[in-house]
């Protein structure tokens, strides 16, 4: 199987699909990065572009749930005999038999296919209605990190995302108390604190872990001391954030700093 080929992150789209097991790897932009092939087959999904209503067929697909997005390969277009013309708003394939199908439209910058799902529509009916629940304005305010109304609407207007919609009109009823609090300015701090003079006055210990790789002497936790005067830091390694453990570490700090 070569691996230059279409991909798709959703399984229900394939009409036929073979699992591959166990799962092959593919190598992605990122570095060292990976993503699992799961299967192949047979995907099929329609567009509708300016009034035309397309159902597309793809063959040789691979399932390739971890990516971010579809990707559909146009050298494997071209290879088939078919012609790609990029135009300023669409982008439209050409078949071999003549016949031509708008199936990209352009949004900033990129060429993005509007694909739907085509296989078992009907079964799935249930579903999509759970995933695309309408919602007040407030609930998709607070969800997208307190945008403002502006900003919400654009991304209504746009679909910039899906099943973003909302019950009643794009705005909100009342000021949102946490985008007040989050907006409040802080009163400045004019009380004096106790510093500390002599190195050893005061030292402050930090436990960080567990870590997900262990060090080369199979450790996974450090205590971090810090002098309060002169910033002079130590550091433990540890295998565990047991007292016995911390104990130990800043028996020997002890011992040095004397």
């Amino acid at each position: 199987m070569s691996p230059y080929n279409h991909c798709f992150i959703t399984k229900s789209w394939f009409s036929s699909y073979n699992v591959i097991l166990p799962p092959r790897r593919g190598n992605s932009a990122g570095k060292d990065s990976t993503f699992t092939i799961d299967g192949t087959g047979v995907a099929e999904f329609s567009t509708a572009i300016d009034g035309i209503v397309s159902r597309i067929q793809m063959n040789n697909v691979l399932h390739t749930p971890q990516l971010q997005s579809n990707l559909i390969l146009v050298s494997k277009l071209v290879g088939k005999g078919m012609t790609i013309a990029f135009e300023e708003e669409t982008a439209r394939v050409k078949r071999p038999d003549g016949v031509t199908i708008p199936i990209v439209v352009k949004r900033g910058g990129l060429y993005i296919v509007v694909a739907d799902n085509i296989i078992n529509r009907t079964s799935k009916v249930n579903t999509f209605q759970t995933k695309r629940k309408t919602m007040t304005f407030e609930v998709w305010h607070r969800r997208l990190g307190h945008a403002s109304a502006e900003t919400i609407t654009g991304m209504i207007n746009c679909g910039l995302v899906d099943s973003l919609e909302v019950t009643e009109p794009t705005e909100l009823k009342a000021l949102c108390e946490d985008c007040i609090y989050g907006t409040h300015t802080t009163h400045p701090f004019h009380d004096s604190t106790a510093t500390e003079t002599d190195p050893l006055e005061c030292v402050y210990i930090n436990i960080w872990g567990s870590a997900s790789i262990l060090s080369a002497g199979g450790l996974k936790y450090f205590m971090l001391i810090v002098d309060g005067t002169i910033s002079y830091r130590t550091i433990y390694f540890l295998p565990s954030k047991s007292a016995d453990a911390m104990l130990g570490a800043f028996k020997d700090f002890h011992c040095q700093a004397k």
